[in-house]
């Protein structure tokens, strides 16, 4: 749960963390009631090769689905 944060105030650490043990095409739901991080989520994503999944709003919250990519893909993009 991201609560406020937002993309540039930790909420990337956090999620980065969370996604480091995670095995690629595995799963994480992040949850947040930022309204920046619809946009700013998406294009992190890209840039580190992780795949936007979608949202679903909620009453107080947004979850947010990201599937991790691979660590191939990610050392393909970097060259």
């Amino acid at each position: 749960d991201g609560g406020d944060l937002d993309c540039g105030s930790g909420l990337l650490l956090i999620i980065k963390k969370a996604m480091d043990p995670l095995e690629s095409g595995q799963i994480l739901e992040v949850r947040s009631r930022e309204r920046t991080v619809a946009e700013d989520l998406p294009a992190w994503c890209r840039m580190v090769n992780h795949r936007f999944l979608g949202s679903e709003p909620g009453d107080n919250t947004t979850r947010y689905f990201i599937a991790k990519g691979s660590a191939q893909e990610e050392l393909e993009q970097d060259l």
